[in-house]
């Protein structure tokens, strides 16, 4: 049987049956043992390897997964792949972590403006995490939806300096200058959108 690319799926499959699809298999590698892995996969569903990256990646940045699942599928492929290349197996988290942070970005930009001030808010009066909680997203989730009220113009100029404020201060180490940083950059674009 040929194998399948992503662009194949994506024709053969409603949206529905590919999410679920890509849902599934990343499940299912990440409670598999360690030698079910990337050639098991491709041969048991006729994917082409690149099109088995493509399913993973898929369901990571698209929420199909939950974060526990992803940490497994990080874990697992980290560790296949230093069994390859000795130590090479930071290169599957820096990739699994890049893919997250476009997931809770993908998140936080499907929110209202609404849900967005409402995390601001809150997070003027309780830690990233409580808010996390509360909101029942992840803290990663937390500073995206801050950014996009900053950058957006979806709070006023004094929340603006309370969240930029707070946020400086509850950065730990170098994360304070990154986070200064990163205030610069998303109010320059605040400014070039008022």
């Amino acid at each position: 049987m040929k194998r399948r690319s992503f662009t194949n799926l994506k024709k053969e499959m409603s949206l529905e049956q590919l999410n679920n699809f890509c849902k599934e298999l990343a499940e299912e590698y990440a409670t598999s043992d360690y030698e079910f892995a990337r050639k098991f996969f491709c041969e048991k569903y006729s994917l082409t390897q690149s099109c088995y990256y493509k399913v993973l990646e898929y369901a990571v940045v698209n929420n199909l997964i939950s974060d526990l699942t992803l940490a497994d599928i990080m874990h697992k492929s980290a560790t296949n792949q230093s069994t390859y290349y000795d130590g090479s197996g930071a290169t599957s988290v820096a990739k699994y972590n890049r893919l997250y942070n476009k997931r809770c970005e993908n998140i936080a930009a499907a929110f209202s403006e609404e849900k967005i001030r409402d995390i601001a808010d809150d997070f003027l009066l309780k830690s990233k995490y409580r808010v996390s909680i509360k909101h029942e997203i992840s803290t990663k989730t937390v500073d995206f939806a801050i950014m996009r009220a900053v950058s957006e113009n979806i709070v006023d100029d004094r929340t603006v300096a309370a969240l930029e404020s707070r946020s400086i201060a509850t950065a730990k180490g170098s994360d304070k200058y990154t986070t200064r940083v990163g205030f610069e950059i998303v109010k320059a674009m605040r400014e070039e959108k008022k």
